[in-house]
């Protein structure tokens, strides 16, 4: 992880100046995301933020699940420090249709959210779209039908974070 947030490697005794410096930036945005969606952090049951899956591990997860099936978790690159990644199953194409959520073929995909002090902005293709909350945002979205590993949507997200 400190590698990955600090560029640089760590020999498991001393951090650099540089390096502690793109650390604590990195820490200091990820808590104030969790400042403000610390509702959502500590729900389990079932889990709406899934915190530090990476990009892979996301895939891995959602590969034998249908489409629409999607989960929330911390965007993996420094650059994003602070910002959400929903990874989510995507069969896409003209084919796609209403009997879509049978579906195990398609491909996973990745999108962004970044959190403001006044919404959640998710970007699909270089575009934004501005939500007030992130149930709003998860449930204006057609993609996201499903919250890993099958729960719907509407069910997961009964309040507003």
């Amino acid at each position: 992880m400190y590698q990955r947030v600090c560029g640089c490697a760590w020999d498991g005794r001393s951090v650099t100046v540089k390096g502690f410096a793109a650390f604590w930036g990195w820490f200091a945005r990820l808590m104030g995301t969790l400042a403000k969606l610390q509702e959502l952090w500590c729900q389990v049951a079932p889990m709406l933020l899934h915190g530090f899956v990476d990009r892979a591990q996301a895939e891995g997860m959602l590969a034998r699940c249908r489409s629409g099936t999607f989960l929330v978790r911390f965007a993996s690159r420094a650059q994003h420090a602070g910002w959400l990644a929903v990874s989510f199953k995507d069969r896409g194409g003209a084919d796609a249709n209403e009997n879509e959520e049978q579906d195990l073929g398609g491909r996973v995909e990745h999108c962004l959210i970044r959190v403001d002090a006044d919404g959640f902005v998710i970007f699909f293709a270089d575009s934004g779209m501005k939500y007030p909350s992130l149930q709003e945002l998860v449930q204006q979205c057609n993609k996201f039908r499903f919250l890993w590993p099958d729960v719907p949507k509407e069910t997961a997200f009964l309040r507003s974070y």
